[in-house]
């Protein structure tokens, strides 16, 4: 037995947790991951990755850029080769390649450049590219972002000029605000590039499309000729991965460089879109954003397993009179901690129900390319993107704090997986990009269900109850706010309270002359209003769907069910958290003509704190549910052993200055204390 555990090892404190907690973490592991088949083969691969001492990440805070790319490349490597001789499916291989808990510069060509590949190629280019992609036989990288234009693709710089007589493109960097900059494997790593350029064919400029190119030799690896790469340093984040910069001089490349999916040019150069192209090229988006939120739930869920393990071992102030240490509370008994943890925790588990529905939409979608899906699907993705990327952002950072000082620490390791985390927000569109396009779909939504005669888009249908839910506003009697139809109503009506302020404030300048598309603009603040509130109902909406659907299951009995109805109690409880802690953060909103009364809101609060005393003997269940190990984790306060103290110092104890008692900085202390052997204070 240690100082820090008992004969099993565990901490007692966590023990104590677990013992305590009527939730069983395999039960609702089992249904995180898709069954107990599933569970189990996800265990298996997590187990045999992590086991690789390839892929192992021990001293990855102690590298810089450089050495955490080159260690990176050989992941990179090693990864895919194994990768090729496992035959996994694709759900196995994310598995898997989540276990490395690396991010390899190949991350950008599996997550962008082969989804661009399947759409937005004509049938000839997807058989001679696609294969060597998927194959990793080329390395491409995805290439749009330029030093001087990011989420406004339509002013991107680089050209490409259509040469008849040659039938060939001339690609072209004019200025140095079109050098290429950010694309993640660019610097050193891609051979060929999926390139956005701005299309001129006689003369005239046909705005963006997308080309497919090489642009290193196969066999030296050296930039072809007229085009000059490179890194473009250490980042807050992905320092593993190259991202790169890259400037183009007169380089020619074949007319069907251009991917014909989307738009085509003739050897005589006519240029035609391709009815329907601009579809296509959404369903590669479509793709990356359904990813972002299931892996927005995976990386909230890892921040809030180390905060909630730390804060039930680490002890903090007194309980009582008491004075001993054995008297100190644990952090997590504190109900402002609670407060600060559960409702994150309530998050994560409402993007995860609501990623597994959009990934079974999202291959609906692929199984029929129902077109008429496509504009929900792009809308609901791109306002999702926006919340979500930046609400999980936030809670880890939240998470990082409640840590304390030892958060602070990378032996935590916190501020790597927040840092990482931070460039999601930003890449592939930000709020102020993504959340006026989520405004516009409901600006038509609205109107469709104004007009009647058909039904609002999917997802949009409270809009055609627009006289039924303004005429329920907060009346004298108390609303039952743990009731699912209570909460589903509130946020149903605080969205359409949005949504037709801002068709108001849209209608009043187009009314004044104002073009349509400046005027939604000018309304900025209205339309991010409208976009969240739509949002934050599809995440209570997927989340409340889900539990009610494991309620029944668990009351027909264990023979129909994963989980028992203990456990989907506490998740209804769950659910709750996430309604009322959402209305709490924007409770001026709720407050808006009288969507809830000013008595409800006070009971909000109170409901808030049951909720969490409620949850709090389940919350180390709740995260041990998600079962990341150790090895992925890669925190000396999130064990799930719970000896943190020897774990940290363990960890200080690798550090490179500590290899010697005295320091190479000895000549410069020097300077300052002088000789004086055997001198003491």
């Amino acid at each position: 037995m240690s100082a820090s555990g008992d004969d099993d090892g565990v901490n007692p404190r966590l023990r104590e947790e677990r013992a305590g907690a009527t939730v069983r973490p395999r039960a609702l592991g089992t249904l995180i991951y898709g069954g107990e088949q599933s569970f189990g083969r996800m265990l298996e691969i997590q187990e045999l990755m992590q086991c690789d001492p390839v892929f192992d990440t021990s001293d990855r805070p102690f590298l810089n850029h450089t050495q955490r790319y080159l260690r990176s490349a050989q992941k990179m490597g090693h990864f895919h080769t194994k990768m090729a001789n496992m035959g996994l499916t694709e759900r196995e291989f994310k598995w898997a390649y989540a276990a490395i808990d690396e991010v390899l510069p190949t991350d950008v060509h599996m997550a962008m450049v082969i989804p661009a590949l399947e759409f937005q190629t004509s049938a000839e280019q997807r058989a001679r590219w696609l294969p060597l992609a998927k194959s990793f036989k080329i390395l491409c990288a995805y290439v749009q972002t330029e030093l001087g234009h990011g989420s406004n693709v339509r002013g991107l710089e680089t050209t490409a000029t259509y040469d008849v007589n040659a039938q060939q493109w001339d690609i072209h960097s004019p200025t140095l605000t079109s050098t290429k900059w950010w694309p993640g494997g660019l610097g050193k790593t891609a051979t060929h590039a999926l390139l956005m350029a701005r299309v001129i064919v006689n003369g005239k400029d046909h705005g963006i499309s997308p080309f497919f190119l090489q642009i290193r030799d196969m066999g030296t690896h050296m930039p072809l000729p007229g085009i000059a790469i490179g890194d473009i340093g250490p980042k807050l984040g992905f320092n593993s991965t190259d991202n790169g910069f890259m400037r183009f001089h007169r380089v020619r490349v074949p007319r069907d460089a251009m991917l014909m999916g989307v738009a085509e040019v003739t050897p005589e150069g006519d240029f035609r879109r391709i009815p329907g192209g601009d579809k296509l090229a959404y369903g590669a988006m479509l793709d990356v954003r359904a990813n972002l939120v299931i892996k927005a739930s995976i990386s909230l869920a890892r921040a809030l397993t180390i905060a909630i393990r730390f804060s039930a071992v680490r002890r903090q102030g007194f309980a009582g009179e008491g004075t001993a240490t054995a008297d100190e509370r644990p952090v997590l008994d504190y109900p402002t901690q609670q407060r600060g943890l559960f409702p994150l925790l309530a998050y994560a588990y409402a993007l995860h129900f609501t990623g597994e529905r959009m990934r079974v939409d999202y291959e609906a979608y692929l199984h029929t390319l129902d077109q008429g899906a496509l504009p929900a699907l792009h809308a609901t993705s791109a306002g999702l993107k926006a919340l979500v990327t930046q609400t999980v952002a936030d809670g880890i950072e939240t998470a990082r704090k409640l840590c304390g000082g030892h958060g602070y620490s990378h032996a935590s390791g916190l501020p790597d997986a927040s840092a990482n985390y931070l460039a999601l927000p930003t890449l592939e569109g930000t709020q102020q990009v993504l959340e006026p396009q989520m405004a516009r779909f409901l600006l038509r939504g609205l109107a469709a269900a104004r007009r009647g005669g058909g039904a609002p888009p999917a997802g949009c249908e409270y809009l055609a109850s627009e006289r039924q839910l303004l005429a329920g506003g907060a009346s004298g009697a108390a609303l039952d706010l743990l009731d699912p139809a209570v909460q589903l109503r509130l946020f149903q009506r605080r969205a359409l309270v949005a949504v037709l302020a801002l068709q108001v404030a849209v209608a009043e300048l187009t009314a004044a002359g104002v073009d349509a598309a400046e005027a939604l603009g000018r309304r900025a603040a209205e339309a991010g209003r409208a976009a969240r509130a739509h949002c934050q109902l599809h995440l209570l909406q997927h989340f409340a769907a889900a539990v009610q659907a494991l309620q029944a299951q668990a009351s027909a009995g264990p023979c129909a069910a994963v989980i028992n109805e203990r456990e989907a109690a506490v998740l209804r409880d769950l659910c709750s958290l996430f309604a009322l802690s959402t209305i709490e953060a924007d409770l001026g909103q709720f407050r808006d003509q009288d969507t809830i009364s000013s008595q409800d809101a006070r009971q909000v609060l109170h409901l808030i704190s049951d909720l969490c005393a409620s949850i709090r003997p389940e919350a180390v269940a709740l995260v041990d549910a998600f079962h990341f190990s150790d090895k992925y984790l890669g925190s000396a306060i999130g064990r799930f052993d719970g000896n943190i103290y020897p774990a940290l110092m363990e960890w200080a104890l690798r550090e490179p200055l500590n290899a010697s008692e005295v320091a190479e900085s000895l000549p410069h202390i020097k300077l300052l204390v002088g000789t004086h052997p055997g001198a003491r204070l």
